[in-house]
């Protein structure tokens, strides 16, 4: 048997029939066989015989081809060398294989040693003698392989795989049964020839009668039927294709994907933007193509990689060899008489795959009850934390199906207490924004333990051809990303020295001394869970950690408290507090040796205007919930426990302190991350930067608002009034205290209505689609009840949705159409199953981040059943499935962004409608059925001007806050500070350096402890003697510029910062006055301490003699 032989039979019956397109031209298959029985001739005459090894490196892909086939015919074997195969790699394998000949089109193409065979198909023809075909030069029965294959290894060692003529032919016979194509198809392999996949490819395509086409990487297929590639030529694909194309290859009879896993959402995109008819590959170059998937099944179960063929026999075992039952993970074996012996010159890799007929490729299913593997990644990738198995691939597949996420791989970081921390990289599709949490939150609501605990968002996945990751690569871009420790502590080894710096100051800091009681052999493990459910935390900071006077105290101690000032920080930022610089340990000791109850002192963010009592709340709190947490699993009720814990005790007392609004929190959440200061005034109102580049925010409203139109916005009744006398489209109704007036206006007005309460927001009490005087005595009893002034509003209903424009400063920030709660179809579960897949998801949350999912209601059955839906209805893959009529503020929704699609003419009346209001920002609701036609042509209308519209609720307006910040603010907010510290001279040089802004016409301020200056040179008068409070004022007045500081005293290591940020900082090696003692010296130690805060708090620093 010789594996050419397929060619020959084709040629025998049907010789004339197309075998080969190449660009423009066709060969028949007596034209290929004639060509390659030339080519046998040509090698055969440069002394190659059986057994031995002909490397091959070819540019053209059709002489690739005939030589590969004549080199079999001759019973010799093939080897691919690349052309770009580096010189020291390329005679390493040919000393491996010892090689003795190349074949190859380039003429310049030499090594030594080997004798270079020149093949060009182009160039044979029957008019040379030499090339009759001679008949006695082919092998008959070859004992040597057709080819050897490279493989990489686990170990980093390259594998070589000999493959005999028998076992190659084993594998086409199996490929007629399994191909999903016919003899009247075209295949193109998208994978180059120099790979072996794709040479089986073409070999089973001849063997089953159809034509292949071979091209160059930069030519499309002209001829093809059916593709075959990896997801790496695909993604090549659809990135080249326009986002508005749709079934761009639905001509395909097939397109089949091997080499790497495919994703649900690849897979999905390959449905709707290339073709339908995918077919899923899963084998290895050890033993075949082994499964393939069907049509009706390729879209179902993530990670689902088809049945098993005729002839192939797989089996999922466990660690012992033992067949596992269905449903449960292990290890995939594989036996078949296409299956290779082994290795070449590799015992020890052959032993670790073949074993007792088995070939074991080293990765990890299982397999469906109907028979059906799902692929779970490769053994070696499997991560192991906690003692928990944790599949790479099982996150692969979930995060994938999240519709923002284009690709996706899982690795671990290593961890020296939990061993693997599983992480993940993504690329997310165009113009997505959605964050790292959110997706955290995707993954641990669907695989809980199992979840990344990182999320890396990178520009794109480094892989190699087949389309597999390259982890090497893919490690140093994630090591790239992982930011520097945060806090106070640049972390060195546990045994060397540590530079204990100060918080960065992004954020001012608040010492606290609190004491705690250490429990015994707590469980740091179970903490972390109930961490990782609620806080937004690098992995990092829960690891041991050291910090300034908590050296004595034992690691276990300090990771303790780390994790509990890390649940306080929590803590408070669930009632909206704004903390986010992470929290540090200045002291930890114990207070006696047999106690185990400790004080420490410890640092907080500042929020001023802030009672002390709730950082006292929040830190008791965390010590009291971390210690029931570390002996309860973080399930069930107990995380009803613990979050209702959390809301009783600090975000209902704190929200009674600290009113602030749910758009404030995004907003300085946002600026921190910006690097914009800024400071609470009181009343939830926030300062953001200093001086006269401040500006001021309340929610999302600005000093610059209008109050006037504050409240006529507040007015249903007036804001229609407004925008009617304005000619701008406002809505038609009428305001009735009863119900016969009520009725009477619906008449008037024209059925259907909506009715609602004339002076209720967040869409309370609002009733839509009213078409009877039964619905609508019933609304309108639901609208007076929630009304204060017992007034209702009868409105015209205008056909469509809310659309909210968002504007700001008389531009568009964003837009989109609020659509209403709902769920979204998998195709598989039931609308009643959806609901409560989603409502158990949202119980797992905190409520405070939680959706307003709750179970089938009332209001949601009436708007499936206007859907045309049951509960028990099950909704095709991702169609929406509403359980309200409309969005509103008190049921939440489903925001889609619309910004591209609007009409300049909805655009104009938005912004007009916002200057007529004198509103910096405001939120219009217009009510259309296309946002992309102008309003006069469907009736559209603005519904309502919002005051102070929810800013940063959802995921689309969150990823505009740093725009809004952009345009609102000056910079980063700051101005410029220098600080000189000393004595005489930085007085001197301080007072210089307040002479130089003022000759450059800057408003620049000068202060000490007892005195400040204006700009104009005189005194400005202040009831206070300290530097620090004097700071703090000049930053409030909008007319300071700059500030220059004169630092002569030890003030600050008492009082704290005045401020996060400065320019520069100079200090003189003079000697200072203690704030606390005048007229004594301070300390050297303490004048050390002052120049590291000082040091850490400059931006560029100037150190003088």
């Amino acid at each position: 048997m010789n594996i050419s032989d397929i060619l020959e039979r084709q040629t025998e019956q049907s010789g004339e029939t197309p075998c080969v397109f190449i660009n423009n031209e066709m060969w028949t298959r007596n034209d290929l066989n004639r060509k390659v029985w030339q080519a046998a001739s040509i090698i055969y005459a440069h002394g190659v015989r059986p057994g031995d090894v002909v490397a091959q490196s070819f540019i053209s892909l059709s002489n690739q081809l005939v030589a590969m086939l004549a080199t079999a015919r001759l019973g010799a074997t093939v080897f691919s060398l690349a052309p770009h195969t580096p010189e020291i790699r390329q005679r390493e394998l040919l000393n491996t294989l010892q090689a003795k000949f190349l074949a190859t089109d380039l003429t310049d193409h030499h090594c030594a040693d080997i004798t270079t065979i020149l093949v060009k198909s182009e160039e044979n023809s029957d008019s040379r003698p030499f090339m009759n075909n001679d008949p006695s030069i082919r092998a008959n029965n070859p004992n040597a392989p057709w080819i050897i294959v490279t493989g990489s290894g686990s170990t980093g060692k390259r594998k070589l795989l000999p493959i005999t003529h028998e076992q190659q032919w084993n594998r086409l016979q199996a490929g007629l049964e399994w191909l999903p194509y016919s003899k009247n198809d075209t295949l193109h392999s998208l994978v180059h020839l120099d790979y072996y996949f794709a040479k089986q490819r073409y070999l089973e395509a001849i063997l089953k009668g159809a034509a292949i086409e071979l091209v160059n990487s930069r030519t499309s297929p002209l001829h093809a039927s059916v593709l075959y590639g990896t997801v790496f030529h695909v993604e090549q694909f659809l990135m080249a294709l326009p986002q508005s194309v749709k079934g761009h290859m639905e001509h395909l009879t097939a397109l089949m994907i091997g080499g790497s896993p495919v994703s649900p959402a690849l897979r999905e995109r390959i449905r709707e933007r290339l073709c339908s008819k995918l077919y899923i590959l899963y084998g290895t170059n050890e033993c075949h193509t082994t499964c393939r998937t069907s049509l009706n099944e390729v879209y179902g179960i993530p990670g689902n990689v088809g049945r098993p063929h005729q002839g192939f026999t797989l089996q999922i075992v466990d660690n012992n060899d033992e067949p596992q039952p269905a449903d449960k993970a292990g290890h995939i074996r594989i036996r078949s008489s296409a299956t290779i012996d082994g290795y070449l010159h590799d015992e020890e890799a052959t032993a670790r795959a073949f074993r007792n007929g088995w070939f074991y490729p080293g990765d990890l299913g299982r397999m469906t009850p109907d028979g059906q593997l799902i692929h779970l990644g490769r053994s070696d990738d499997m991560m192991i934390m906690n003692g928990i198995n944790i599949y790479p691939a099982e996150i692969e597949q979930i995060i994938a199906s999240h519709p923002d996420v284009h690709d996706a791989v899982a690795l671990p970081l290593k961890h020296a207490v939990h061993q693997d921390i599983p992480v993940c990289a993504i690329v997310l599709k165009k113009n997505s924004a959605i964050t790292e949490r959110k997706l955290l939150d995707f993954t641990r609501e669907r695989l809980g333990p199992h979840a990344p605990h990182r999320i890396f968002i990178l520009d794109s996945i480094p892989r190699n051809e087949q389309g597999k990751p390259v982890r090497i690569e893919l490690q140093k871009l994630i090591a790239a990303r992982q930011p520097y420790a945060s806090g106070t502590t640049n972390m060195s080894t546990e045994t060397g020295s540590h530079n204990i710096g100060i918080p960065k100051g992004r954020q001012l800091q608040k010492l606290l001394t609190c004491s705690f009681i250490m429990p015994q052999n707590p469980d740091m493990v179970t903490l972390d869970l109930w961490l990782n459910k609620v806080l937004d935390n690098d992995l990092k900071e829960h690891d041991d950690r050291r910090f300034p006077g908590a050296n004595s105290a034992p690691p276990e101690t300090r990771q303790w408290l780390w994790r509990c000032l890390q649940l306080s920080r929590l803590l408070l930022q669930a009632g909206r507090a704004a903390v986010f610089d992470p929290p540090g340990i200045i002291a930890c000791t114990q207070k006696n040796i047999t106690s185990r109850k400790w004080n420490a002192v410890v640092s907080i963010p500042l929020i001023d205007d802030f009672p002390n009592a709730m950082y006292d709340v929040a830190l008791k709190t965390s010590f009291s919930l971390a210690g029931w947490a570390a002996v309860h699993e973080p399930e069930g009720d107990n995380l009803n426990h613990f979050f209702d814990t959390i809301q009783q005790r600090v975000i209902e007392p704190l929200s009674k302190v600290l009113p602030v609004g749910k758009s404030t929190f995004p907003v300085l959440q946002t600026a921190y991350g910006m690097g914009i200061p800024f400071r609470h005034l009181g009343g939830g109102v926030f300062q953001l930067g200093w001086g006269a580049n401040a500006r001021r925010m309340d929610r999302s409203t600005t000093e610059i608002d209008s109050a006037m139109g504050a409240k006529l916005s507040q007015s249903k009744v007036l804001t229609t009034r407004l925008l009617q006398s304005a000619g701008l489209p406002a809505p038609q109704h009428a305001v009735v205290p009863t119900h016969e007036k009520a009725l009477l206006a619906a008449k008037k007005i024209g059925w259907p209505v909506v009715v609602k309460p004339a002076d209720r927001d967040r869409g309370e009490g609002v009733s839509v689609d009213i078409t009877n005087n039964d619905a609508l005595k019933k609304a309108f009893n639901l609208a007076r009840n929630l009304s204060p002034s017992k007034q209702v509003i009868v409105e015209r209903q205008v056909p469509g949705i809310c659309h909210r424009l968002f504007i700001a400063n008389g531009k568009l920030l964003y837009a989109v159409k609020r659509l209403p709660l709902s769920v979204t179809g998998n195709g598989s579960m039931t609308v009643a199953e959806l609901i409560s897949a989603e409502w158990n998801a949202q119980q797992s949350k905190p409520p405070w981040k939680r959706t307003e999912i709750r179970p089938l209601d009332q209001m949601a059955l009436d708007s499936i059943a206007e859907a045309g839906l049951r509960p028990d209805s099950v909704p095709e893959n991702g169609r929406l499935v509403p359980l309200r009529k409309i969005e509103s503020t008190q049921w939440g929704g489903v925001d889609e962004e619309v910004m591209d699609r609007i009409h300049p003419e909805n655009l104009r009346i938005a912004i007009e409608a916002a200057s007529l209001f004198g509103l910096h920002v405001a939120g219009l609701d217009i009510i259309t059925s296309d946002i992309a036609k102008p309003w006069y042509q469907n009736g559209a209308i603005i519904n309502e001007v919002n005051f102070a519209p929810l800013f940063g609720g959802g995921e689309i307006s969150r990823q505009h806050i740093p725009v809004f910040l952009r345009d609102f603010m000056k910079g980063s907010g700051r101005i410029p500070v220098d600080v000189f510290s000393g004595g005489t001279s930085a007085l001197n040089a301080s007072l210089q350096q307040w002479e130089a802004l003022r000759k450059k016409g800057v408003q620049a301020y000068l202060t000490n402890a007892e005195k400040t200056f204006s700009p104009s040179g005189k005194p400005l008068i202040m009831p206070f003697k300290s530097t620090y409070l004097r700071v703090r004022a000049l930053a409030l007045s909008a007319k300071v510029e700059a500030i220059v500081i004169a630092l002569q005293s030890d003030e600050f290591l008492d009082s704290g910062l005045p401020l996060e940020f400065v320019e520069t900082v100079t200090i003189f090696d003079e000697p200072l006055i203690s704030f606390s003692n005048p007229g004594k010296q301070v300390s050297p130690e303490r004048l050390k301490s002052l120049q590291i805060l000082l040091k850490n708090w400059r931006t560029t620093d100037h150190i003088n003699p």
